[in-house]
């Protein structure tokens, strides 16, 4: 049967994409349990975007997928102060990722289902980043150089796992290949951008009320992307939505700030009104970043079943009515 594609090169990426666009989806399905109908309709998008990540043959969409769900309902649960609820979900959702982790790994009851022959290759691929990293921390080897550098510093368990023909321009991890092209230093940097991320999100979801399901679903989806970086290329289709997911967190989270530090001079009727206003805006923009990433998941996964579902089908009719001719 025919792998999924879509427009980002290959199933791997496409896997990816669903993934975390499912995990938007989700986020929308808890937000809008209030309309029936609406929360209906994004759950189901929701779980077509899980289906179509099985459908690449692909574990990293379904994992992500997986991972994001698991994140939205631990912040769910927290918000509905549900703690022993909380304590025994975050426990099953903490083993549940550990066998998942020694499946791809090819170890445990998992391993015959989700290890993949590429995790392998992958492996060798990031110890020649190491290394390079390891020969020149400051620098690194140079843009665009992994590829002429990775012969020169694979082994011989390298060379005896993928064999002498296996090439890669790509250390199949982001901050791995960061840290070997550009050096130690900038891989701190991309490192401490993420962790960022991470701060300003906490320090603004506290503050969130009616929209703190949305603000969480936008940092699940966050780091689903970051769990799938780990161990892939940043291939623009998929490292853009990582990016504008961080300018979104960031934004919004900076935006509440300063309607809060403004209200906090003002009287305190219009300090009422302010904040008001501030959870209104806010809620707003984080649903319209929301319903935006849910109508190009949507679109995406149109195209999908388009591809591999309708189009094929309209091929063979079109070649028994040639050949009837």
């Amino acid at each position: 049967r025919s792998r999924i594609i879509g427009s980002v090169g290959n199933p791997n990426f496409m896997s990816a994409l669903l993934g975390i666009t499912g995990v938007a989806l989700f986020a929308l399905t808890i937000h809008a349990w209030r309309i029936k109908i609406r929360s209906i309709l994004y759950g189901l998008m929701s779980l077509a975007e899980f289906l179509l990540a099985l459908a690449t043959d692909s574990v990293q969409g379904p994992i992500i997928y997986g991972l994001g769900i698991f994140i939205i309902l631990v912040f769910h649960l927290h918000r509905l102060k549900y703690r022993k609820s909380l304590v025994l979900f975050s426990s099953f959702g903490f083993l549940a990722l550990f066998t998942i982790v020694l499946g791809v790994a090819k170890l445990g009851p998992l391993a015959n289902i989700l290890y993949q022959y590429t995790l392998g290759v992958r492996v060798q691929y990031w110890r020649a980043a190491i290394k390079m990293m390891a020969n020149s921390p400051w620098t690194g080897v140079g843009v665009d150089s992994y590829g002429d550098n990775y012969r020169l510093v694979r082994d011989k368990t390298t060379f005896n796992t993928v064999g002498p023909d296996v090439f890669s321009n790509a250390a199949h991890s982001v901050p791995l290949h960061l840290g070997a092209t550009f050096g130690v230093i900038s891989l701190a940097a991309y490192v401490l951008v993420q962790l960022f991320v991470v701060y300003r999100f906490f320090k603004t979801y506290k503050s969130q009320n009616d929209n703190s399901i949305l603000f969480a679903g936008l940092f699940a989806a966050w780091l689903s992307y970051q769990a799938q970086s780990l161990i892939s290329i940043d291939q623009l289709g998929i490292a853009i939505w990582g990016w504008i997911l961080s300018g979104l967190i960031l934004g919004i989270s900076y935006s509440y700030s300063e309607n809060l530090i403004n209200s906090s001079v003002e009287t305190k009727e219009n300090q009422k009104n302010t904040n008001k206003k501030s959870r209104t805006r806010a809620k707003q923009q984080i649903s319209y970043s929301m319903i935006s990433f849910a109508i190009f998941s949507s679109v995406v996964g149109t195209a999908v079943m388009w591809k591999i579902a309708y189009a094929p089908d309209l091929d063979r009719k079109s070649t028994r009515l040639n050949s009837s001719h």
